[in-house]
């Protein structure tokens, strides 16, 4: 059986709303619907903005097992839930996938826009999903959204990247000091809950194919203008083989003696979907709870 799929992509930016209202709610959940022809990657993802950021959207792709699409149309809203919290899609949009004659499923993507309102860290466990029946949740594993303030002034401009990868090994990107004073770069900050956030860091004036060929390096110095291509190599977790991740970090830097955050551009980490990684997502059965809704 082929086991390649198509790389996965996902760009997260956020919006805090409130929590679905105007029904009347079965206080007695039914029972998990087995029947249900979607279900949903677990992720681990971190994504870091600056309250200078108004609005996104975030792509999530699923299994679907059938190929009627009824379910899907009749989606009415979709939530990110926190423990305590909720978030609420202003569009929702889906792109479908293909089928491969040998398998009986294909990867079909939710594509949610939302607008930010307020700039709270929070960790979003579940997505859950209202149709004219009523509610159904799923576990998403765990996508962490987070803010610093803005800065008044950009002292870094980011250059081209490595947008994704089937393996979690390595953040890539060119970093240019664009302001009028030498910095000093000592890393990325952002948290994976389910991973370490243990990494090394190397450079060069070029590409680098060789990771074992360059020094590691505690700090980086960049002169007015200059420009550097950057690796922060990843030290190896067996927990990531099996992850859907979107990394969207802060790089480090110090500019007059001032310790800075800048946000930098996501990257994906989407590993090959295997029939093990599609028989496991498979068990990601939905919560579901009737609702009636006032007229």
């Amino acid at each position: 059986m082929n086991n390649l799929k198509a790389y996965l992509s996902i760009i997260l930016l956020l919006t805090i709303s409130t929590i679905i209202g105007g029904c009347e709610i079965n206080n007695e959940p039914d029972e998990p619907n087995e029947t249900l022809p979607i279900h949903f990657m677990e992720w681990n993802s971190y994504y870091g903005f600056s309250t200078d950021d108004t609005e996104g959207f975030i792509q999530l792709p699923y299994l679907e097992v059938s190929e009627n699409p009824e379910f899907i149309k009749n989606i009415r809203n979709v939530e990110l839930i926190s423990m305590d919290n909720s978030i609420r899609a202003s569009t929702i949009h889906t792109i479908l996938g293909t089928n491969e004659e040998e398998d009986d499923y294909i990867i079909s993507t939710l594509q949610l826009t939302f607008n930010f309102q307020e700039y709270i860290r929070r960790e979003f466990t579940e997505i859950r999903i209202e149709t004219s029946e009523g509610f159904y949740t799923w576990d998403i594993g765990s996508i962490v959204i987070d803010f610093i303030e803005s800065t008044d002034t950009e002292h870094i401009e980011m250059g081209a990247r490595e947008i994704q990868s089937n393996l979690f090994s390595d953040y890539q990107i060119i970093l240019k000091n664009v302001s009028e004073y030498e910095i000093s770069i000592y890393g990325i900050e952002y948290e994976l809950p389910k991973l370490n956030d243990s990494y090394y860091m190397i450079a060069s004036d070029k590409f680098i194919n060789n990771v074992d060929a360059y020094p590691k390096r505690e700090r980086l110095t960049l002169d007015p203008g200059q420009e550097i291509y950057i690796r922060f190599v990843f030290d190896t977790d067996e927990n990531a083989d099996n992850l859907f991740i979107c990394l969207k970090p802060y790089v480090i830097y110090e500019i007059n003696e001032q310790r800075v955050l800048e946000e930098l551009d996501y990257m994906i980490f989407s590993p090959i979907v295997t029939d093990s990684i599609a028989e496991k997502t498979k068990t990601n059965i939905p919560q579901y709870v009737e609702i009636s809704l006032n007229k």
